[in-house]
């Protein structure tokens, strides 16, 4: 089972803290200082993964698993009960890997340089635009649906929830897409949601 998360707050490790409350699993959560690189615990996060950035999930026999897709999965399937990701060898598991792909992939990396501070405001614009078009494309996609993988909640749309919040810090305007605003809105009043992001100091 599961012995530690390491995150940041607000980080994309936010995602497999959240998908841990849903999934009612016992864990113990580990703050990381990204500037510092120390957890709370005073070990360096290059120790705990050697790529240097959260998500990092310790297990009870001490073998660590990263990356957000490989997180989420791996904690939804110790809780199959939940319905966080349809079973393995079904079309439904190879959507929900077909969107946390594109989420990793297309939005995640997109915000890379709207967190550097030395990119230019050139590339910076480009970060803007690249990500408000992906997020126009995913907003057509929900036309109809509940959640991502049809109406079942999955970890999915843990992922989305998180890379598409941080749209509010780096100045990309979602107003217009309406579909995508109520689908937020409605992940953000999941208690599993509202408790992570409390243990982490986001909400009071």
């Amino acid at each position: 089972m599961i012995k530690k998360l390491y995150g940041a707050p607000g980080a994309c490790s936010l995602a497999a803290h959240i998908a841990l409350h849903e999934a009612g699993l016992t864990f113990n959560y580990v703050p990381v200082d990204l500037r510092t690189r120390q957890a709370s615990d005073g070990r360096n996060l290059a120790d705990l993964n050697s790529k240097g950035y959260v998500p990092v999930l310790e297990l009870e026999d001490g073998q660590i698993l990263t990356e957000v897709p490989v997180v989420l999965q791996y904690i939804a399937d110790l809780a199959p009960e939940k319905g966080l990701a349809p079973p393995a060898g079904v079309l439904p598991r190879y959507r929900l890997q077909e969107w946390l792909s594109f989420i990793n992939s297309e939005l995640h990396k997109a915000f890379g340089p709207l967190f550097m501070p030395g990119a230019s405001e050139e590339v910076k614009a480009q970060s803007r635009a690249r990500v408000l078009q992906r997020l126009t494309w995913v907003d057509a996609q929900l036309a109809g649906r509940t959640y991502l993988v049809g109406e079942q909640f999955t970890v999915a749309d843990v992922y989305l929830f998180v890379v598409a919040g941080w749209t509010k810090f780096t100045g990309i305007d979602v107003q217009e897409l309406t579909r995508l605003g109520s689908y937020l809105g409605r992940i953000a009043q999941r208690p599993a949601v509202e408790a992570a992001m409390r243990a982490e100091g986001l909400v009071k």
